[in-house]
């Protein structure tokens, strides 16, 4: 027995509610990403630092949406709601260092705060394989169940999640351009630790980004798509 997806004209009112709602995330994540600079000349280093208030709140997000897509899941659509769990999972691990940050003690300590490495974990050989073997049975999951058709065909008749990724991937762009700024062992010249706290800032826009991307998505399923039994009447 396979599933199809159809799509239903949802009410007005509904539709407009989400249409509202995504533009109040649309303005919250670009305020958040133009106030950056200022808040950052303000901020002291230490929120830039590992386990600081930047990267405890960029964890906050991404458990928010694991447990987002979780709620997703146990309702409707399980295969991308589990998939998105995934995803926002092993983003969580990766801002903990796979661990590192917190069962390891720093290597160091600098002016960019204490240096952490999961190469002393004993278990870090066996990460990456597992998160690869996490991803394709994710993956095979997503295919089995039809979610890229019924992904394209939201794309293709609904306001899809276009702008949210735009904004995610300008930001994580800018975040990578002033950690590239920042070596770990000399401050810039031109925005010293300043830097530090912007970039985190930017990936805390990021995340919230894509936190948008993922209600709007869900928002969209639940308002057009429709899952119904193609075995009857064959």
């Amino acid at each position: 027995m396979t599933v199809a997806h159809t799509f239903a004209v949802p009410p007005a009112a509904d539709t407009l509610g989400v249409a509202r709602t995504r533009r109040v995330l649309w303005v919250a994540c670009v305020l958040w990403t133009l106030l950056g600079y200022p808040i950052a000349l303000w901020l002291p280093v230490t929120a830039g630092w590992e386990n600081g208030v930047l990267e405890n709140l960029q964890l906050a997000q991404l458990l928010a949406g694991a447990g987002l897509a979780w709620w997703f899941a146990r309702t409707d659509h399980a295969a991308l709601g589990y998939a998105a769990v995934a995803v926002w999972l092993v983003l969580a691990a990766r801002e903990l260092s796979w661990g590192a940050t917190l069962w390891a003690a720093p290597l160091g300590m600098g002016w960019s705060g204490p240096i952490y490495s999961s190469s002393v974990l004993w278990y870090k050989p066996f990460v990456y394989p597992a998160i690869g073997a996490v991803l394709v049975v994710a993956g095979v999951a997503l295919v089995r169940s039809g979610a890229p058709s019924m992904l394209y065909k939201l794309a293709r008749s609904t306001p899809f999640v276009w702008v949210e990724l735009m904004l995610a991937a300008a930001a994580a762009i800018a975040a990578s351009y002033f950690e590239g700024q920042l070596p770990r062992d000399a401050a810039d010249p031109g925005l010293g630790t300043v830097a530090l706290v912007l970039e985190e800032w930017l990936e805390c826009a990021a995340y919230g980004a894509l936190l948008a991307a993922q209600w709007h998505l869900f928002s969209l399923l639940r308002l057009h798509a429709r899952p119904q039994d193609c075995g009857h009447g064959a």
